[in-house]
């Protein structure tokens, strides 16, 4: 029997504007589970509920940081006999996994979209992803994520959060602006004390081979098939799970670089001016600042350093 839900944070920044919209798309579905929360802490509780009351198809609607949770206790806890139908609507103010894999549109329409089209027997689309497992105790604990950086994007990833406190950007830290303020910084006033950005001296030991140590600037990765429209700064091999980029320290050429580097169109001179890209299936990482996973923070460990590896699929419906 199809079963829908949808959790919704309410907290998060589009879901404020359109909660009263998707109240009358609910109440033309009162078949609908609804389920709100208004703490991250309070996720794993939804999920629960919605995997007692035998939901199939799931709707999550909220930003990075919320469908970085579900989708951490969707796989761990695996509170679902079986795997529900999982859709993403962009509720948040970030919503770079959901622009790769959810529905477009404000929540109230791609909420009434969805259920119109499972109601008719529709799958969707299908769209698999799978996920960047990080550990930082040498691999016995896992956290799952889509999108993650370390150095300058930590860095500005600190300044874009500046006097913003919302939702479950409280949590989750955002995405989005964070790629072009970095790149926009550096650009206009260059490494140093006047961007906020500077290198750091870092080991990379890229599937097993040998260790790495180099100075780096910007360190990005991600299992997604694009972040924003028109901006995807990878290139080079993508035989492998998690593509990366990397830009040592200090850049060279950057003002030649930075547009071509956004949209992912390599030059021929990258790799010798410091620009490179690729792809790997895991990286073991020693550096001195956190690493940032769909704006989540992670301090490396000490001891184990932080390690990175392809993790499992994850399949999303798009209706």
């Amino acid at each position: 029997m199809t079963r829908i839900g949808l959790i919704s944070n309410a907290r998060s920044t589009r879901n404020l504007a359109s909660m009263a919209d998707v109240h009358d798309v609910l109440e033309a579905h009162q078949d609908v589970m609804h389920l709100v929360f208004h703490n991250i802490t309070e996720l794993s509780d939804a999920l629960d509920e919605m995997a007692a009351q035998s939901v199939t198809h799931l709707a999550i609607s909220g930003g990075d940081g919320t469908v970085q949770a579900a989708v951490n206790h969707l796989i761990k806890d695996k509170p679902f006999a079986e795997m529900p139908k999982l859709s993403l609507i962009s509720g948040g103010m970030t919503n770079v996994i959901a622009l790769d894999v959810g529905m477009p549109g404000k929540p109230a329409k791609a909420l009434k979209q969805m259920i119109e089209r499972v109601k008719a027997g529709d799958t969707g689309t299908c769209l698999d992803r799978k996920l960047i497992a990080l550990s930082l105790d040498g691999g016995t604990t896992q956290t799952y994520g889509f999108f993650g950086g370390a150095v300058s994007f930590y860095q500005g990833t600190m300044l874009s959060q500046k006097g913003r406190h919302n939702g479950d950007e409280g949590r989750s830290l955002t995405a989005n602006p964070t790629i072009l303020l970095s790149l926009l910084r550096v650009l206009w006033y260059g490494p140093g004390a006047r961007s906020g950005f500077h290198g750091e001296r870092i080991t990379m030991t890229r599937d097993n081979g040998e260790p790495c140590e180099q100075d780096v600037l910007l360190l990005l990765l991600t299992t997604l098939h694009r972040l924003l429209p028109g901006v995807m700064p990878f290139w080079g091999d993508a035989c492998k799970t998690i593509r990366y980029t990397l830009m040592d320290h200090p850049p060279q050429r950057f003002l030649c670089a930075v547009w071509p580097m956004l949209r992912g169109k390599a030059r021929p001179w990258f790799d010798a001016a410091g620009y490179h890209s690729g792809s790997l299936d895991h990286l073991a990482l020693t550096l001195s600042t956190p690493f940032v996973m769909d704006g989540e923070l992670f301090t490396p460990n000490q001891m184990h350093g932080l390690q990175i590896s392809a993790g499992p699929a994850i399949r999303f419906h798009r209706f």
